[in-house]
């Protein structure tokens, strides 16, 4: 028994490690735009250029160094803890993309995805 859980234990650990590492490389090859973009996306406060870079390729390293350590069975405590908190980051914006509700609506931040000539409801009903 006790040989079983330890495989299912090793199988969702190289899992999720190996989703991590495959959902960081597009974040790496985006460059500094990506970066940029990415933690602006999540943290909108953030100002433009350097600090916002900095927190991109944060992001993307913690996802890409985490899920390889994730997967090799490293470091397991600080590493969970690391993505654990760039999950926390990813969750607060979907669920305030999904529902409006959040820290900082993106409105406030200066986004333009609230205006009402880009959302996709201003546009049901209109013959194109």
């Amino acid at each position: 028994m006790n040989y079983q859980k330890d495989l299912g234990l090793l199988i969702l650990r190289v899992g999720i490690g190996v989703m991590f590492i495959f959902h960081a490389i597009p974040k790496l090859m985006g460059g500094p735009a990506g970066w940029e973009g990415l933690a602006r996306f999540g943290l909108p406060f953030l100002p433009e250029g350097f600090i916002a870079i900095a927190v991109g390729f944060a992001a993307m390293a913690t996802e890409l160094v985490g899920g390889l350590l994730l997967a090799l069975g490293k470091f397991h405590r600080i590493t969970t803890a690391a993505l654990a908190g760039v999950m926390l980051v990813a969750t607060t914006t979907k669920v305030s993309n999904v529902t409006g509700i959040g820290i900082l609506p993106r409105r406030w931040a200066g986004h333009s995805s609230y205006s009402s000539s880009s959302s996709p409801s201003s546009s049901l009903g209109q013959a194109s």
